[in-house]
């Protein structure tokens, strides 16, 4: 089992211990915040867990989002219908990656 934590270098700091791992993160929002959207610059959600992620080591993350859930009841299940969508071929392009 990898360590999750960090190792501490005297010259370059922290160093995240948990390398070549890739997190696939689900994530349901109200509003909508993705790459794009109007409101991206309030999106402090994925920053803030690719900035956890990173200090740990882990620098391959992928994120399915379901967003707008709080916009209209066939907003909701649209978003939730995609996101559920995207499951398959992110779980299999991570096999993939790890096969390889």
């Amino acid at each position: 089992m990898t360590p999750i934590g960090l190792r501490v270098a005297k010259r370059n700091g922290p160093i995240g211990l948990a390398g070549g791992k890739r997190v696939i993160v689900a994530s349901s929002r109200g509003g909508l915040y993705a790459p794009g959207m109007p409101f991206e610059a309030n999106d402090f959600q994925e920053k803030y867990l690719r900035a956890v992620f990173a200090f740990l080591g882990i620098g391959d993350i992928e994120i399915i989002r379901a967003e707008g859930l709080a916009l209209s009841p066939a907003h909701r299940e649209a978003a939730l219908n995609t996101a559920h969508a995207t499951i398959p071929t992110t779980v299999a392009a991570t096999k993939a990656r790890h096969a390889a």
